[in-house]
């Protein structure tokens, strides 16, 4: 079972290009330690939902991790400018890998060009029974009763 993200213009036949994933900043300075700062981090990226637990209580201060939610099909930058103009300074960025995404069938789990579609595993036997008309091009036209 897979639970995605639901809105009345959904379309079950296409998955859902927005995914959750963990986003680190190695090494933040000190000063930037505190939750609201962290979610406003992560909403660079896309829609903050946690901030990893090690990071809350400052069991772990090498690093932020934070999970967004974010749509898959977007390019993202590997470092960020944080602060002022004048005392800022650039803050890397690491993100776990994305699941591929084929663009051409809108599925996640492989890139285009890497699906070949499986032969169905059922079979249709038409009689001439079944057949309720043929079509001047020569296909047969019937009716399908389960």
């Amino acid at each position: 079972m897979k639970l995605t993200k639901w809105s009345t213009s959904v379309d079950i036949g296409v998955e859902s290009p927005i995914i959750l994933i963990w986003i680190s900043f190695p090494n933040l300075r000190p000063h930037l330690y505190f939750p609201l700062i962290h979610h406003g981090l992560g909403s660079l990226f896309g829609h903050p939902l946690k901030v990893y637990n090690a990071t809350s209580i400052g069991s772990r201060p090498s690093v932020v991790c934070v999970l967004v939610e974010l749509g898959i099909t977007k390019n993202f930058p590997n470092r960020v400018w944080l602060g002022p103009k004048k005392f800022g300074y650039i803050q890397h960025v690491e993100m776990e890998d994305f699941p591929p995404f084929c663009i051409a069938c809108k599925f996640i789990g492989h890139s285009k060009g890497e699906y070949l579609p499986q032969p169905s595993s059922v079979s249709l036997i038409v009689t001439a029974n079944d057949i309720n008309h043929v079509s001047s091009e020569g296909n047969a036209i019937g009716v399908m009763e389960t």
